[in-house]
C-alpha cells in the first residue's frame, strides 16, 4: 500500500505499465502490440522529460537541499528508487520487530530460540522439554470441606504446550526466513540499481536489436545516466521482473532511438524535449500538387499515431490513447 500510494504521485503510474505490458504479451495482432509498446515508450518518455523540465529552475538549490536534508525530490530522478529501497528496508524491520515483540511477549530470550534449537541438533544433545511451554508444572486446587479448605498441590499436564511449541516454532522460523529472503533482495536490488550492473543491462539489450553490437560507449551511458537515470532503469527492471524482458528490450529500443532523434537535433545528449511528445506533436511538411508546401500535423493525419484523435466518417473519434482493458492485479507489484 505504501509503495503504490506514494509512487502513483511521482507521475507515473507503473500497475497500469505492467498491466500494458502483460497484454503486450497476449495481444494477437500487430496493430495492438505497436500501440501498447507506443504507449508504454510514451508514458516513461513523458515522465522523464517533465522530472527534467521542472528540474531545470533552481537546480542546484534543489540538489543541495536534497543533500543536506536527505530527502528525494520527485523530480532529482531517483524519488522511486529511495522510494523502493524505503520499502524494502521497511519489510526487513517489520519481519525483525514481529520477533522482537514475540521475545517481549514470551520471554526468556525468544529472539534465539531457533538458533539455539539448531544447535542442540547439531551437536546431537538431546532435545529436552522446552522452557517457553512447558509441559508439566505444578498446579494448585482447592478441596473444600465442611469445615475448611485443603489445597493440594500437584503435578499438571499440559498438552496444549506440545502445539504451542509447534506453531510457534514454525512462526520463529518463518520470520527469520522472511528476514533472510528480505535482506537479500535488498542487496541484490541495490546492486542492480548502482554502477557497472545498471550500465549493463541496459547495453546488453540495446545490442540485442542493434545491427552493430559495439555502441559506442559515451552515447550509451549519456543515454542511461542523464536520459533514463535511476527512476528510469527502476521502472524498466520491474516491467521485465512483472512481464518478460522481451517487452522491455523493445522499449528500451523504442526509448533509444527517440533519444538518438533528439540528441541529433540539439546535440549530443542534450535532452531539449521530450523524444515521444515532440516527435508526436511536430509538423511535418510534405509538397503539394501546385509545388507549394503544405504543412501537416501528425495528430491531424487519418490514422493517428497513437489511437487518439483518428477520423471516422469524418468525425472525429477521442479514444483514449491506449484503450484496451488494464486489469488490476494486486499480487503485482
Amino acid at each position: 500500500m505504501l509503495w503504490r500510494s506514494l509512487s502513483a504521485k511521482s507521475g507515473i503510474n507503473i500497475v497500469n505499465l505492467v498491466d500494458a505490458a502483460l497484454n503486450y504479451q497476449t495481444a494477437d495482432r500487430f496493430e495492438d502490440r505497436n500501440k501498447i509498446i507506443t504507449y508504454l515508450t510514451r508514458s516513461i518518455d513523458q515522465y522523464v522529460y517533465m522530472r527534467k523540465r521542472k528540474r531545470k529552475r533552481f537546480d542546484f538549490i534543489r540538489r543541495f537541499l536534497a543533500f543536506i536534508l536527505c530527502v528525494p525530490g520527485r523530480h532529482m530522478g531517483s524519488y522511486l528508487l529511495i522510494l523502493f529501497f524505503v520499502t524494502k528496508i521497511l519489510f526487513i524491520v517489520n519481519s525483525v520487530g514481529q520477533l522482537f515483540l514475540l521475545n517481549i511477549f514470551l520471554g526468556h530470550n525468544f529472539a534465539s530460540y531457533g538458533v539455539d534449537l539448531i544447535k542442540k541438533i547439531l551437536n546431537g544433545e538431546e532435545l529436552a522439554e522446552s522452557i517457553y511451554f512447558p509441559r508439566v508444572t505444578m498446579c494448585e486446587f482447592a478441596v473444600r470441606n465442611i469445615q475448611n479448605v485443603h489445597v493440594h498441590t500437584v503435578q499438571c499436564v499440559l498438552p496444549i504446550n506440545l502445539f504451542n511449541e509447534k506453531a510457534f516454532l514454525f512462526i520463529w522460523f518463518w520470520l527469520a526466513f522472511l528476514t533472510v529472503c528480505n535482506t537479500y533482495d535488498l542487496l541484490a536490488w541495490f546492486v542492480r540499481s548502482f554502477g557497472r550492473v545498471r550500465y549493463a543491462y541496459i547495453k546488453k539489450r540495446l545490442e540485442l536489436m542493434q545491427s552493430d553490437t559495439h555502441l559506442r560507449r559515451m552515447p550509451a551511458k549519456e543515454f542511461i545516466h542523464r536520459y533514463l537515470q535511476h527512476d528510469g532503469v527502476l521502472i524498466l527492471r520491474l516491467l521485465a521482473y512483472n512481464s518478460s524482458d522481451l517487452v522491455v528490450t523493445e522499449l528500451i529500443q523504442q526509448l533509444w532511438q527517440f533519444y538518438k532523434r533528439v540528441g541529433s537535433a540539439g546535440g549530443p545528449g542534450s535532452t531539449t524535449g521530450s523524444g515521444v511528445s515532440s516527435a508526436v506533436n511536430q509538423s511535418s511538411t510534405r509538397t503539394g500538387q501546385g509545388g507549394g508546401r503544405q504543412r501537416i500535423n501528425l495528430l491531424d493525419t487519418q490514422t493517428s499515431f497513437f489511437g487518439i484523435g483518428s477520423t471516422a466518417g469524418g468525425q472525429t473519434t477521442n479514444k483514449p490513447m491506449y484503450y484496451f482493458s488494464l486489469q488490476d492485479d494486486p499480487g503485482r507489484l
